[in-house]
Parts: C-alpha cells; sequence; structure tokens
C-alpha cells in the first residue's frame, strides 16, 4: 500500500532536504555502491509525489478566462473595469469632461481627475488585467505662468542695417529712433507715456454711407468718368479712402454698362495704378517736366501731410512720370523746408517764366499758404477779389499777375486740411512685415558699407556690378545707398535739433512734450508753432518724431 498524501510529502522533502551522510572508508565497496543507489531512487520518488502535488494546488487557483466574443469599445471596456468596485472607487461624473472650444492662441485644457490615496499594491493588481491609462494629478499653477503659457509673448521688431533694402518710395521715418531713446534725455518727464491719440488708431475699411452713395450718384449723373482730382476730393469732404471712390465709380459704369474708352480719365486712373509696380526707367526727364512738377508740389507741400496715392494720381495727370519718381521729387521738397529753415533766407527774388509759371522761395509760400488758409477758413467773403490780391502783392512785395497764378492754381489743387485721411494703411504695413524678414549676411553688410565710404552715390552700372557680386537686384543695392544716405543726413539734423532743444527753458520744453502727445499737424501749422516757440522748424518735428517713435516701439507698431 502507498503511503498517504501526507505522509508521502514529508518523507519526500526530508529525503531531498537532509545532507548526505559521509561513509566510512572501512564500508566495503559493494555495500556503499547499493546504499547509492538505494538514495537515488528514494529522490526520484520523491520529485514525482511532489510534481503530482503542485499541478492539483495550480488547478484550484488560476482564474477562468473572460471570452471575449466580440471587440470591446473604449466604453464598454471602461464600464467593465469600474463593475465590480465598490462606490468609493467609482469615477465621478465631473472628471468625465469633455475639452471646451478655447481661442486660437490656446491649447485645450483637459479637466483631469484627482486620484485618491490607496495602498499602491492593490492599485497595481487592479490594473493588471485592463490597463486604462490614468493621467497624473494636475499640479496647481500660478496666474503668472499660466499667462506666460497662454498668452502668445511679445516679439519686438528688430531694426538692422538690412531694413535699408526696403522699399524707398515711402520713407517713415522709422530708422530715427535706432539708439536715440536718449536723445532729448534731460528733461524728468522724458519717461512719461504718451497717449496715443485715437487717429493713429487703424480703423478698418468702410463701405460708402447713405449720404455718400447719393452725393456720389449726383456726381456720377454729372461726370460718367471723373477726373483723379474730383475723386480726391469727395474722399477727403468725406473722410473716406481714395480707393473707394474709385470702386464705387467702377462698380456704377458695369451696372450703366457704360464703356470706357482710352482718353477716359478712368482708363487713365487704372494705368497709373499699374504703373506701381513697373520698375523705373533711367531716362532724363525734360526741364518744363520737372519745373510742372516742381510748381505742384510746392502748391500742395504746405498743406500736405503726406503724400497720398489720391494726390500723386492728381499730379500724374498734368506729368506724366512715374511714381516714384514723384515720389522722391516730394522727399526732396521736404528735405528743402527742413534745412532752409535752419540757415538764413537769402534773398532771392521770385523768377518768372512766361510758360512755366513764377517760382517763390519757401518763406514766399509760406506767407502764401497762410493768406490763403485765413481768407478760406477764416473769412466771410471766401471769394478772391482784384483788392485781396493787389493788397497781398503789396504786402508781400510780388506782382499781382503772380499773386493771381498762384491763387488759381492753389484753387485747383485738392482741399488737403478738411479732414485728416490715412490710406493704404494696411498695404504699408504689410510692406514693411513683408522687408522685416529680409536679412543679408555680415560679409555683404561689410561689402556694401566699403562701397558706400568710397562712393555714396554710384551709378546705375556700379550698382549692377555690385548686386551681381553680391547675389542682389539693383534695385536692392539703390534702396540701400538711398536710406542710408538719409540716415546719415537725419542723424545731423538731430544732433542740432538735441543741442537747440537743451537749451530752452522748462516751459517751453513741457509745450513741446505736449504737442508730441496730440496727433500730427500739417507743415503750416507747425511753423506757425515753431515761430510762436522761438525755435526752427525742424527742431520741433525732429522732437515730435522722436517721442512718437518711442512710443511706436512700446506698442510694436508705427503709429504716423
Amino acid at each position: 500500500m502507498e503511503p498517504k498524501t501526507e505522509v508521502n510529502e514529508e518523507w519526500a522533502f526530508n529525503i531531498l532536504c537532509k545532507n548526505s551522510e559521509r561513509h566510512t572508508p572501512y564500508m566495503p565497496r559493494k555495500v556503499r555502491d547499493q546504499l547509492r543507489q538505494d538514495k537515488e531512487r528514494e529522490r526520484k520518488q520523491a520529485k514525482k509525489m511532489l510534481a503530482k502535488t503542485t499541478k492539483k494546488r495550480r488547478k484550484r487557483v488560476e482564474k477562468p478566462e473572460i471570452p471575449v466574443e466580440e471587440p470591446l469599445t473604449e466604453e464598454d471596456l471602461y464600464a467593465s473595469f469600474f463593475e465590480g468596485l465598490p462606490m468609493e472607487v467609482m469615477p465621478k461624473e465631473d472628471y468625465l469632461v469633455m475639452p471646451k472650444e478655447e481661442p486660437l492662441y490656446e491649447e485645450f485644457q483637459w479637466k483631469e481627475p484627482k486620484l485618491e490615496v490607496e495602498d499602491e499594491q492593490d492599485q497595481k493588481s487592479s490594473m493588471s488585467d485592463f490597463q486604462v491609462p490614468l493621467k497624473i494629478p494636475k499640479t496647481e499653477v500660478k496666474e503668472d505662468q499660466k499667462n506666460a503659457s497662454t498668452i502668445p509673448v511679445w516679439k519686438p521688431k528688430i531694426q538692422s542695417v538690412t531694413d535699408f533694402l526696403q522699399d524707398d518710395t515711402e520713407d517713415m521715418e522709422f530708422e530715427l529712433g535706432l539708439g536715440s531713446s536718449v536723445l532729448f534725455d534731460n528733461l524728468p518727464s522724458t519717461n512719461s507715456e504718451i497717449n496715443p491719440s485715437p487717429d493713429d488708431d487703424e480703423e478698418p475699411e468702410k463701405k460708402p454711407s447713405r449720404g455718400m452713395r447719393c452725393e456720389f450718384d449726383k456726381v456720377f449723373e454729372k461726370i460718367n468718368h471723373p477726373s483723379a482730382l474730383v475723386m480726391q476730393r469727395l474722399a477727403e469732404r468725406w473722410g473716406s479712402r481714395y480707393k473707394t471712390v474709385v470702386d464705387y465709380f467702377d462698380s456704377k459704369r458695369k451696372m450703366k454698362n457704360i464703356k470706357c474708352e482710352e482718353d477716359d480719365p478712368c482708363e487713365k486712373i487704372k494705368q497709373f495704378f499699374a504703373r506701381e509696380s513697373e520698375p523705373a526707367s533711367d531716362w532724363p526727364v525734360d526741364d518744363e517736366l520737372r519745373y510742372c512738377l516742381k510748381d505742384e508740389i510746392e502748391t500742395h507741400l504746405l498743406s500736405r501731410k503726406r503724400l497720398s496715392i489720391g494726390y500723386l494720381h492728381v499730379i500724374m495727370e498734368k506729368v506724366d512720370l512715374h511714381p516714384s519718381y514723384i515720389r522722391g521729387q516730394f522727399e526732396i521738397g521736404k528735405r528743402n523746408l527742413l534745412t532752409n529753415d535752419r540757415e538764413t533766407d537769402k534773398a532771392k527774388d521770385w523768377r518768372k517764366d512766361e510758360e512755366l509759371g513764377p517760382h517763390f522761395t519757401m518763406d514766399v509760400l509760406r506767407q502764401l499758404e497762410e493768406a490763403y488758409l485765413q481768407k478760406k477758413y477764416h473769412s466771410k467773403d471766401k471769394e478772391w477779389s482784384m483788392m485781396d490780391i493787389v493788397s497781398l502783392a503789396i504786402k508781400l512785395d510780388l506782382k499781382a499777375e503772380s499773386v493771381e497764378f498762384w491763387i488759381n492754381k492753389r484753387k485747383c489743387a485738392t482741399l488737403g486740411l478738411e479732414h485728416n485721411v490715412i490710406e493704404f494703411r494696411r498695404e504699408r504695413d504689410a510692406r514693411m512685415n513683408a522687408a522685416h524678414g529680409k536679412k543679408l549676411p555680415n560679409h555683404k553688410i561689410e561689402i556694401l558699407n566699403a562701397k558706400f565710404e568710397a562712393n555714396q552715390s554710384p551709378g546705375v552700372k556700379e550698382r549692377t556690378k555690385l548686386g551681381d557680386e553680391l547675389g542682389l537686384t539693383e534695385l536692392q543695392v539703390r534702396n540701400y545707398f538711398n536710406k542710408k544716405r538719409i540716415h546719415n543726413r537725419k542723424k545731423k539734423l538731430w544732433e542740432l535739433a538735441r543741442v537747440e532743444f537743451l537749451s530752452l527753458p522748462d516751459d517751453k520744453k513741457e509745450r513741446m512734450e505736449f504737442l508730441a502727445t496730440q496727433k500730427r499737424k500739417t507743415t503750416a501749422e507747425n511753423m506757425e508753432i515753431a515761430s510762436e516757440l522761438g525755435i526752427n522748424y525742424s527742431t520741433l518735428v525732429s522732437f515730435i518724431d522722436w517721442r512718437k517713435s518711442l512710443q511706436a516701439v512700446k506698442y510694436n507698431k508705427y503709429h504716423f
């Protein structure tokens, strides 16, 4: 009979675990071999007995497998996991929150469950069969850190020497703010904040109102193809953009099925817009066209804040020149207005050509503009009689014919002062942002600077050759040299303005600070203020530009 399982287990365990006895050397060899064989036989029997008992125990401990008939979804898997757990462990409804729609600059923020503190071993054993990923509890973030991560970081516009590669048709004077933050720093109120005027804020493009459309329709009934001067006057009267008026008249002609011929002003205006993208030719300009252009610029210079596209088309209707050349001559006229104010006005007699008309000095033009504005806005009788013209000619020591000629020409010009029309600001900002990304390597900048020191105004052939060597276009090289020359000239003017400003009393400094907080004024108004303060016109304008450039850098946008 076999022994019981319990006795057999103890017997087998004792046989396997006890130490083997050491045989004495006096035992015979046959007896020794017989004992060894008996012990090996007992050990084999003990191993077989233990193997049978362990198999029976494993069968009792093993769990039945869960039959999976169909693939489970995430919801069924999640529900089956919490099916047999107590209510304390069940997830709350607050934890099952879908992400809400957030602004574009923010990331989706999930509401994560807070895990209760439990035994780690129990948690691991319960998660062994179904491994559902649980997030780590979210740590509390301070408000400063939260705002820093969600709100996009402000990155200033880096201004470097490569900004000279931008289009030089519109000089916005943004180079003057480079390194000039301590230019006028001797007064205590320099660091005070400037309240930007509401006029500086960019407004979206608006559709014509009902009153505007009524007046535009009246003009359209009389003139189907209005000129640039008529549309510019309408834009200034209603405070709208020149391009808005042009588009409105184009749409009216399409609705009425009115065809345009080649000689119509509307076709010329379309050509003017197309010539903006064409390169300028290097052909010499006739003296007659140059004098006519100078007359037009002198007529409008004192009443304009900037060269708008409507005013440009008005000049192009009279003078067939490229827009970039006209803008360059306008900048030259502004520059002469600044530089001539510093030096003593020389006694230059006005000269008159029978075909081109008279030409006056800046001082005479200033007095004529003041008299014209006084008559237009502050007098009951708006019409100019012959007695008024003669009295003005005697006061200025001029001929009555030349004064009459200038007044008639000024009447044909745009209004300029009734409304502050800001045009094409979006296009200008887009051009500045697009040109901002153009950067040159340092070795190219060093070569351009060396060429500039050797020759500040190279010719077309030299610019083309230099551009081929550096991999640039002739236009980029020309713009670089133009901006570099303008920057050096303005730097000298700012040094002179700084010396004059620091020598002023405190009351005049405070008034200049107040003027810098207001919206920009016209040239004639600034000249009148400069004469009241007893300073040069360029000093006043330089200080206002400096203060506005500092505020523009602060807001990361140039408000001009």
